[in-house]
């Protein structure tokens, strides 16, 4: 794949069949938020037709020597990322095969998420939580909890969080929580036989 800096990407844009004047801006982007202090670097790159046009600027965090600079060599925590490129879609792909409904309850495929449920209903007859709720982060779930440092294994996870009180009622308020996709990964894993890694590498 053949290469070339930011600065000839007006040129390498045309033969790419990208817009020339729009390629830019990924790069300017990206300068102007280091710049405002929105970030500390990053990395933009584009790639199309066998090319790739690559931008760096800015610095790494180093606990060791307080900042380096960013560099096309420089290894980023991806960390939530996985929830967009991996987790979301292959949601969406089993609910558009048939294989689980975004409506569904959780609870329909994870028997810890059942009892608790049932245990913190008594009767009351209070919404469930769902796979959608789960998604779009209105599951009424915490944001996080340190569980890796419990030494956990990820099915001592999967009922800790299940069995955790929720913060608010399924569908009241929407608060960024990772609990809430460990959930979807293990229900993704059960509903298509296989692990979650293998999952994503394979589709």
């Amino acid at each position: 794949m053949s290469e070339v800096n930011w600065l000839e990407a007006t040129e390498a844009a045309e033969a790419m069949g990208l817009d020339p004047d729009r390629v830019p801006w990924i790069g300017n982007t990206l300068r102007e938020a280091v710049s405002a202090g929105e970030i500390p670097g990053g990395v933009a790159v584009v790639s199309r037709r066998g090319r790739r046009i690559r931008f760096a600027c800015g610095n790494a965090v180093d606990d060791d020597t307080g900042k380096t600079p960013v560099s096309f060599e420089t290894i980023f925590d991806c960390a939530s990322l996985t929830k967009i490129v991996v987790t979301l879609p292959l949601t969406l792909l089993l609910a558009e095969c048939g294989q689980l409904r975004l409506d569904d309850p959780a609870a329909l495929y994870l028997p810890s998420l059942a009892a608790a449920e049932a245990k913190r209903r008594s009767g009351t007859g209070g919404e469930q939580m769902t796979l959608r709720h789960l998604l779009t982060h209105t599951a009424g779930l915490a944001p996080f909890y340190d569980l890796h440092s419990y030494g956990f294994s990820r099915g001592e996870i999967v009922d800790f969080i299940c069995q955790a009180p929720p913060e608010a009622a399924p569908g009241a308020r929407v608060v960024y929580s990772d609990l809430g996709y460990i959930l979807l990964g293990e229900i993704i894993a059960k509903v298509a036989g296989r692990p979650l890694p293998e999952l994503a590498s394979a589709e």
